[in-house]
């Protein structure tokens, strides 16, 4: 996966105009949601934090953008997050379906990502998080993960 080094310097709000948001982001101060969104807008996609990432995601705002720079992050460190351990590739795991199906390079490239690390060639640490109140493997989460991917790639 090789995400285009122009697209990491893009902004949040240089995004939003390319997806054709054409009226300025107004920020609701007694939201804390539009603050935040409102502190972030002017920065660069490499500038944020790897807990930004995951409240983007978690947030489902310009997916086709964030998900690329979540597995470039993915890549460097398999469980990044700023909550906690893996909190990026979780909130990837909740991604609603049309998203995966409709964006087939991006699905690709997560696929490829979760394949190497189950047959070892990328490592990451035996650890367990919370879901649902019930602790799961990492492993686990990638291999089921996988699975639902996989679903949504034409041809596979």
């Amino acid at each position: 996966m090789n995400l285009e080094h122009d697209l990491r310097e893009l902004t949040l709000d240089d995004i939003a105009s390319r997806e054709g948001f054409t009226v300025p982001f107004i920020v609701d101060e007694e939201v804390p949601l539009s603050k935040w969104y409102g502190a972030i807008l002017n920065e660069k996609l490499k500038d944020l934090s790897d807990g930004d990432i995951a409240k983007l995601i978690r947030q489902s705002c310009h997916l086709t953008y964030i998900i690329p720079e979540a597995l470039y992050r993915l890549l460097q460190n398999p469980i990044a997050g700023e909550l906690y351990d893996a909190e990026i590739l979780i909130c990837m795991t909740e991604v609603n379906e049309q998203f995966w199906e409709m964006n087939d390079k991006v699905t690709s490239d997560v696929r490829e990502f979760l394949i190497k690390i189950k047959e070892g060639c990328i490592a990451i640490p035996r650890i367990q998080v919370i879901i649902d109140e019930e602790p799961e493997e990492i492993s686990e989460i990638v291999d089921q993960f996988e699975k639902k991917i996989s679903s949504y790639i034409k041809g596979y």
